[in-house]
């Protein structure tokens, strides 16, 4: 994937960020063990079933194995925003989200269905992200005022 000028765009810029982590070329505080390369779109389609394996394909040939460079995970900007308040509140990692996305769902599944899988397992309640529910909230105050139905007389 790259422009028609043949700069890397999106899963191809991606894996060139994590050969940079890899390689130094991008300093850290340490060298990780492993990096979680995730993307994440406004495109609601990349929740689709085995979305994130077919980018994977991709983004494997751009990254050499064994560099602890994790597959791909593709994500939607809805799945990230549903993660924020599980990582805040401490009811998972990042890492164990992902990790068990790819060892119990095999990758084929949505961020969605690990989230509740990872839930379930772990008898945890859910939680809504109150940020995403207040602006859901001021929305549907603006739309209701302008838009109320008549009352019956």
């Amino acid at each position: 994937m790259r422009d028609d000028k043949g700069k890397p765009k999106a899963l191809v810029q991606l894996a060139e960020s994590c050969k940079a982590i890899v390689e130094g070329r991008i300093p850290t505080v340490m060298k990780p063990a492993r990096i979680y390369p995730v993307c994440v779109s406004d495109e609601p389609a990349v929740e689709s079933f085995f979305f994130t394996p077919y980018s994977n394909e991709v983004f494997q040939k751009e990254v050499a194995a064994g560099f602890g460079i994790q597959p791909v995970t593709v994500m939607s900007v809805n799945e990230l925003e549903e993660i924020m308040p599980y990582v805040s509140a401490g009811s998972f990692s990042w890492e164990e989200l992902l990790d068990f996305r790819l060892n119990h769902l095999s990758g084929a599944f949505s961020v969605h269905q690990a989230i509740y899988d990872l839930l379930r397992q772990k008898r945890l309640p859910t939680i809504r992200n109150q940020k995403v529910r207040e602006g859901f909230d001021d929305a549907w105050r603006a739309i209701n005022s302008r838009y109320k139905p008549p009352v019956a007389a």
